[in-house]
């Protein structure tokens, strides 16, 4: 018999009553044993029903006062239970194998501290979606080919030791707190990329500010493997 590990699933939330059931949903169809995972939804200050869905689904409530998805990330993190650390986005749904695929990936190599993968644009149309799939993952490889390998928020995963050990992540950024996590990770042991742990993400901020989203990321990302500060980003709803 496959011995499972203990998976916490954390997920930061600010006013998501819109789409947190979807990605909930999605969680709930998982073919990973659900007895060895649990979803934790971190509720960072919601004036809806933010809370009241995730607990219809049976997650764990988290309430983090401390304004910011980095804190409310590490929040969620920092409560978990688990061997693994994964963390999404309430606007994203994860494959029906996510977790699984997550958990094969580790027991396969007793070394590996972190994973990341791939994301489809969810609702869109098909050519859109290919498109930003192949950008995306182009982009994923590129880096952990120049060793700097960067986690999404949206999809991640860390073993709970490593992530302890390198100070987990850092609630006072204002954004990029992934890509620090997974910079930190990278100076310990090993990280890596794997197309088969599959996320599809909203494309709410890319349609309202396409220019703003990209040079936003663009200029985190490069700033921070120059080893500076992300800027803050203005949460777009």
């Amino acid at each position: 018999m496959i011995e499972h590990p203990l998976i916490s699933v954390v997920i930061p939330a600010y006013n998501e009553e819109k789409l947190l059931s979807e990605a909930l949903e999605a969680l709930k169809k998982q073919t990973f044993p659900k007895e060895k995972y649990e979803v934790i939804v971190v509720d960072n200050n919601s004036t809806d029903k933010t809370a009241e869905i995730a607990q219809d689904y049976d997650a764990k409530v988290l309430g983090c006062q401390v304004q910011g998805v980095a804190a409310a990330r590490a929040a969620g993190s920092q409560a978990a239970r688990g061997e693994i650390i994964v963390g999404t986005d309430a606007d994203t749904q994860v494959a029906a194998n996510w977790l699984e695929k997550i958990a094969t990936h580790f027991q396969k190599d007793p070394v590996l501290l972190g994973l990341t993968g791939p994301a489809y644009l969810a609702k869109t149309n098909f050519l859109f979606s290919q498109a930003s799939y192949f950008t995306f993952d182009l982009f994923q490889r590129l880096n952990f080919a120049i060793s700097k390998p960067t986690f999404s928020g949206f999809n991640y995963a860390v073993r709970a030791d490593a992530y302890q050990h390198v100070g987990g992540i850092n609630p006072q950024l204002p954004s990029a707190e992934d890509i620090d996590l997974s910079f930190k990770l990278a100076k310990i042991g090993k990280v890596r990329y794997f197309s088969d742990v599959v996320v599809y993400t909203s494309p709410r901020r890319i349609i309202k500010d396409p220019v703003g989203f990209f040079r936003h990321n663009l200029r985190n990302y490069l700033s921070m493997v120059k080893g500076g500060q992300p800027e803050p980003f203005k949460p777009i709803r």
